[in-house]
């Protein structure tokens, strides 16, 4: 029976590379074998048919749980509520020419030049005004909704070594998602002059792709039947959040917020202050979304596990029951 068992890996490790898998970095039969028991043609067909698992249970409420990060676990990975600071900026409104204008103009004058009521004038009137010129912002991520279930693997390529079978399989791959439907809310606190504001926004229909290295280790042999995965650092990039243009409304009512107790805020500081808050959420939100993202991408990955081989399919030349 073992010696019947021993023909049937070297059979699955060598006979069937003629037959082999369409992925050219990993043309082994494990990879084809695989393929064929989910009647795909490619390994990114198999990692869809297992995100496509995951999919099926968040629909039938069955979502699985992911810890993002401390103070931040149980999260299920089509709905986390994590809070998370995407920027904490200022920016300054205008030039500090603004605030010497005809009250500092007039106080000046009436000083004759007498530096300590030049000074005094200063205090009273051009520094309240540089403070008003100053606004500080914090943006954060309250809530993703929505990344697994419209979640797509748009592209996986794989390059490995042995043929996890006979020879232990090390692998090295990288992995694109496309994301198109999900839900963002997001909340800004701006304070300006001692005067705070709070305003928050839900984003929906937002897409975007995320990119994903990882390696691993593959041992489905006689006695061992051992797999590991290690995933680095996920880049998300074409992320689109002005459908519909809540994104821009968003913004447009920071901006109101802001400038309503400005006498100065006119048009062109209104286009400054949307300029920037767009610049540090296009600039800083990719790596917020990828890092609560990542969790997810491992925990949809960590279902593939080795195949259980039934010796009598296997060695009359069938794949029925291969994977159990």
């Amino acid at each position: 029976m073992q010696m019947a068992f021993i023909s049937t890996l070297l059979w699955l490790s060598s006979g069937l590379t003629a037959a082999a898998s369409a992925d050219p970095g990993c043309n082994i039969a494990l990879v084809w074998a695989a393929e064929k028991y989910w009647g795909v043609s490619s390994l990114q067909g198999v990692a869809q048919k297992v995100l496509e698992g995951y999919q099926h249970d968040c629909a039938a409420g069955k979502c699985a749980t992911v810890d993002i990060q401390k103070g931040c676990t149980n999260q299920s990975i089509d709905n986390i509520t994590c809070d998370m600071e995407i920027f904490n900026e200022s920016m300054q409104l205008g030039t500090n020419e603004i605030c010497y204008g005809a009250d500092w103009i007039l106080c000046k004058a009436g000083c004759l030049g007498f530096s300590a009521c030049v000074k005094a004038c200063e205090h009273a009137i051009v520094d309240p005004c540089l403070d008003e010129l100053t606004l500080r912002m914090r943006t954060n991520l309250l809530q993703l909704q929505n990344g697994t279930s419209s979640m797509t693997v748009s592209a996986l390529e794989v390059n490995c070594s042995g043929d996890g079978i006979v020879d232990a399989l090390s692998f090295n791959a990288s992995s694109k998602v496309h994301i198109s439907n999900a839900s963002f809310l997001l909340k800004a606190q701006t304070t300006d002059a001692g005067i705070s504001s709070t305003n928050n926004v839900d984003l929906h229909e937002v897409s975007m792709d995320v990119e994903v290295p990882f390696s691993g280790y593959v041992d489905c042999g006689v006695f061992t039947h051992y797999m590991n995965m290690s995933f680095g650092t996920p880049t998300t990039t074409n992320i689109a959040m002005d459908v519909g243009l809540q994104f821009d409304d968003f913004i447009n009512d920071i901006a109101g917020v802001v400038c309503a107790h400005l006498s100065f805020c006119k048009d062109a500081i209104k286009d400054e202050i949307t300029s920037f808050v767009k610049s540090q959420l296009v600039e800083n939100m990719p790596a917020v979304v990828a890092s609560q993202l990542h969790p997810v991408l491992a925990r949809v990955a960590s279902q593939l596990k080795c195949p259980s081989i039934i010796l009598g399919n296997a060695t009359n030349g069938s794949l029925k029951g291969l994977f159990v």
